[in-house]
Order: structure tokens, then sequence, then C-alpha cells
């Protein structure tokens, strides 16, 4: 997800950015493995002037499934890889609240 601002960018206090990834899906029958989950997305914010972030900005992967089968040789799949939130101002960005 990009966003590009002309000038001033500003997520105030309730504003909320979710680039996520999703869960793995379960297996409900058969002798099978866990699915991955996903992972999560990269979130650019692109200001001419300035970035001041006071919401929350998600990019966090997803949680792996659980494998199905009784015999325990059946695992849970892997979490999938976090995201990447990156910001492009001339100067700092203010960053007031929760990016992860």
């Amino acid at each position: 997800m990009a966003i590009l601002s002309g000038g001033t960018f500003t997520l105030g206090a309730t504003g909320f950015i979710n680039a996520n990834g999703q869960a793995g899906v379960a297996a409900t029958s058969g002798a099978v493995g866990g699915s991955g989950g996903g992972g999560g997305g990269v979130v650019t914010i692109a200001a001419k002037t300035s970035i001041s972030v006071n919401g929350t900005i998600l990019a966090n992967g997803g949680n792996g499934s659980n494998g199905f089968g009784t015999s325990n040789t059946c695992w849970g799949g892997g979490g999938g890889g976090g995201g990447v939130v990156h910001f492009l101002a001339p100067g700092s960005p203010i960053i007031g609240a929760a990016c992860r």
C-alpha cells in the first residue's frame, strides 16, 4: 500500500492502517500438516513536507494453522513473516502511536 501526500500526511489518533497477513487455514480431515500464515504487507507513506502518526499502522505476519491428525505427526504451519512500514519525508516522522 502506498500513500502519497503533496504536503503533510497526518494519521489521527483514531486512524488505522492494516496490512496484516492472514492466518493459515487448518485442515479438517486426513493427516495433514497446517498451512502457513500470510506475510505482512508493505505500507509506504511519502510526504513532501512532513509525516505525523498518532494512530495505528500494522503489517504483521499471520499465524500458521494447526495440523490435523491423531498420530502426532502432523505439525502446525509456520507463521508469516513480518511486513514493513516505510516513511519517506524530508525530516524525521513524528510517531506518537503504534507502528508494528
